[in-house]
């Protein structure tokens, strides 16, 4: 539901780079739309 499962769609949904660590900033942001996702979830 968030394209956040892998490196892969990550790379094609956000354009996150493969192959190199995420930054605390990328990490923040997945962090961040999962938890809105999972909110969502909660509330229906």
């Amino acid at each position: 539901a968030c394209a956040c499962c892998c490196r892969g769609c990550l790379s094609k949904w956000y354009r996150v780079p493969k192959g190199v660590p995420l930054s605390p900033e990328e990490q923040q942001k997945i962090v961040n739309l999962l938890m809105a996702w999972i909110e969502k979830e909660l509330k229906e």
